[in-house]
């Protein structure tokens, strides 16, 4: 198996755990997801691509929401 469906279905998991999750694993996991951006364009005729992208820019939207309750709930 390839690692998109992986890092699509920890994106979901890791959205699913707000606030109580570590934005170190949004950093982790947000480049790999918004480098599908090129494939589901066309590039590599990859167009299965776009669920991971469109995960990442979901997580992403998410983690901005959320900034504040995550920062608040890292502190204490």
């Amino acid at each position: 198996m390839m690692p998109c469906p992986f890092t699509v279905f920890a994106i979901a998991l890791v959205t699913a755990a707000i606030p109580k999750v570590d934005k170190k694993v949004y950093v982790l996991l947000l480049p790999w997801a918004l480098m599908g951006l090129p494939k589901c364009l066309g590039a590599l005729e990859c167009h299965e691509d776009c669920i991971l992208f469109g995960g990442g820019v979901y997580g992403l939207i998410m983690l901005i929401r959320s900034w504040k309750d995550i920062e608040k709930n890292q502190r204490g």
